[in-house]
C-alpha cells in the first residue's frame, strides 16, 4: 500500500549497486531527452517527470537528501509546462505535491506542507465527481491534511480528512482492488480523532474497518502483516480502555502472525 514517508537509508550490497547503476543509466536517458526538446516545449513534462521519480529512488537507495530537492525542481519545471486548462496539470500538481510531502517528512518545514495541502486541493477540484482519479486525490489530500493536524492540532483538518477518506471508500466500493487501503486510511483518521475526544463509536468503527481490511488480505497477501498491525494496534486501544482480556489476546495473537510474516532482514 501507498506510504508517502521517507525510508531513508538503505542497505547498499551488490544488488543494491547494481539498481544505483540502472538508476544512473536511467536518468542520463532522461536527460537526454529533456535535452532533446527546446525550452517552453510542453513534450519535456514527461521526461521531467520520469528523471523526477528517478531521482527519488536514487534517494531511497542512498539517502542523499540533494536528490529529493532536484525531484521536486524537476516537478515544478514540469508543471510549469502544464498551465491552468492544460489536461495534465492535476497529474503534475500531485506528483509536486507529493514529493514536497515527502520532503516535510525529513525536514518539518511547514511550507513543504502547506504547498502540498495547496496542490492537492487544486488537484482535487480539477478532478471532479465521476473522475477516475478522483478517489486518489481525496486520499493524498486528506493524508496531507492528516499530517498537519498531527502538526497543528486542529481539530477542521481532522475532520475534513475524515470526510475525504469516506469519500474515497465510497469511490472503491467491495471487489475493488484498493478497498482495503481506503478503509485503512478511514480507520486511521478515525482512530486518530477517537484519541482526541475519547468517543468509543471512533475506535469501534475504525476495529471494524481494519477487520474489513484484513479480510481484504487473506493468508498469502503482501498487505496481510501490515493489516494484522494495524488491527492489533487498534484492538490494544479498546484493551486500554475496557480492560477486557479478550481484545488483549486478540492483539496478541495477531502481532504474533504479523512478526511470523516479517522474518529476520524484513525492513518492517
Amino acid at each position: 500500500m501507498f506510504d508517502a514517508s521517507i525510508e531513508g537509508l538503505q542497505h547498499t550490497g551488490p544488488q543494491q549497486s547494481g539498481r544505483v547503476i540502472n538508476l544512473e543509466a536511467a536518468m542520463q536517458f532522461h536527460r537526454r531527452k529533456i535535452d532533446g526538446f527546446a525550452a517552453g516545449d510542453s513534450r519535456r513534462a514527461g521526461p521531467l517527470h520520469n528523471l523526477a521519480h528517478t531521482l527519488i529512488a536514487r534517494f531511497h537507495a542512498l539517502g542523499v537528501h540533494a536528490d529529493l530537492d532536484l525531484a521536486i525542481a524537476m516537478h515544478r519545471g514540469a508543471l510549469e509546462l502544464h498551465p491552468t486548462g492544460h489536461p495534465e496539470r492535476a497529474w503534475s500538481l500531485s506528483n509536486l505535491a507529493i514529493t514536497l510531502s515527502s520532503r516535510y517528512g525529513l525536514s518539518r518545514e511547514q511550507a513543504d506542507l502547506e504547498s502540498a495541502i495547496a496542490m492537492h486541493h487544486e488537484a482535487l477540484e480539477l478532478r471532479p465527481t465521476g473522475h477516475p482519479d478522483r478517489a486518489e486525490s481525496l486520499i493524498n489530500f486528506a493524508r496531507t491534511l492528516s499530517s498537519r493536524y498531527d502538526l497543528l492540532r486542529e481539530q477542521a483538518d481532522l475532520e475534513s480528512a475524515i470526510a475525504m477518506h469516506r469519500d474515497s471508500l465510497e469511490l472503491r466500493p467491495i471487489g475493488h482492488p484498493m478497498r482495503a487501503y481506503s478503509l485503512s486510511n478511514l480507520a486511521h483518521t478515525l482512530k486518530s480523532r477517537y484519541a482526541l475526544l475519547r468517543e468509543q463509536a471512533d475506535l469501534e468503527s475504525a476495529i471494524a474497518m481494519h477487520r474489513d481490511a484484513l479480510e481484504l488480505c487473506p493468508i498469502g497477501n503482501p498487505e496481510r502483516a501490515f493489516s494484522l498491525s494495524n488491527l492489533a494496534r487498534t484492538v490494544s486501544s479498546r484493551y486500554d480502555l475496557f480492560r477486557e482480556q479478550a481484545d488483549l489476546e486478540g492483539a496478541i495473537a495477531m502481532h504474533h502472525e504479523a512478526l511470523e510474516l516479517r522474518p529476520t532482514g524484513h525492513p518492517d
